[in-house]
């Protein structure tokens, strides 16, 4: 008998409902079989009216053996590659817009800011770099107006859901993830044995200036992703001074 059960394949196929749902589950359940049981049925989503589709998965489940369809939920037990963000979240009277996927219209500030918020929550749990963290990625124009920290505790809105504020630091991570695997270089992966070191991004902002910090400015507002190009060319170039010596 065929069992056809039509689910997303990747991180950016999930729809908002399923993406909250799961990152929930992320965050409070251990791995177990209940967990990845679960997984499979958000991935499924069959609603309370599809009552063959959540027939076919009780069929499902009683009929495969776990190893058999655990490679259906794989690609979310690897590593976070989301970079869509929802692209307009509601909020009462407010509007805000997301940056555009891969967060490939941030400058170099915004990411430092972002990055610095994303490693204090995993670091802390604290869901108040979570509400910085969404109105730094976040805009309540169309058009992203220019970047300002200092407004940003203005801005925050408490009433924003936590389920929204926890799938923005997600994808925030997965555009992470990307612009790592992209520029390998200016994200070297800790040696075995090693802990990974906590540097802050502004430190590496400051390095770029060499000093002259009438230069601030002008790389702060750098888009990162040329930011990043530029800092990768600066590293090759360092590495291969130093073999010549």
């Amino acid at each position: 008998m065929k069992i056809n059960l039509n689910i997303p394949q990747s991180w950016n196929e999930l729809n908002q409902k399923q993406f909250e749902r799961i990152a929930l589950l992320f965050s409070t359940a251990e791995p177990s079989l209940i967990r990845d049981i679960k997984l499979l049925k958000i991935l499924v989503d069959a609603k309370w009216w599809q009552l063959k589709k959540k027939a076919n998965l009780r069929l499902f489940l009683f009929q495969v053996p776990y190893s058999e369809w655990k490679g259906f939920i794989e690609f979310l037990l690897k590593e976070n590659n989301r970079t869509n963000f929802i692209p307009v979240i509601k909020v009462g009277k407010k509007t805000y817009f997301a940056p555009a996927d891969r967060i490939q219209n941030l400058n170099a500030e915004e990411f430092s800011v972002a990055d610095d918020l994303h490693i204090r929550f995993r670091e802390t749990q604290n869901p108040e770099y979570l509400q910085y963290l969404f109105h730094v990625l976040y805009s309540e124009t169309e058009e992203r107006k220019p970047f300002d920290k200092n407004k940003l505790e203005k801005q925050i809105n408490k009433k924003i859901p936590m389920e929204t504020l926890v799938i923005t630091e997600m994808t925030y991570f997965g555009c992470k993830n990307y612009i790592a695997n992209k520029f390998k270089k200016a994200f070297p992966k800790p040696k075995k044995g090693e802990k990974a070191a906590r540097k802050g991004f502004g430190k590496v902002i400051q390095a770029m200036a060499k000093g002259d910090l009438s230069k601030l400015p002008i790389i702060e507002r750098t888009n990162i992703y040329k930011f990043m190009q530029q800092f990768q060319d600066d590293i090759e170039e360092y590495n291969k001074q130093k073999i010549k010596k």
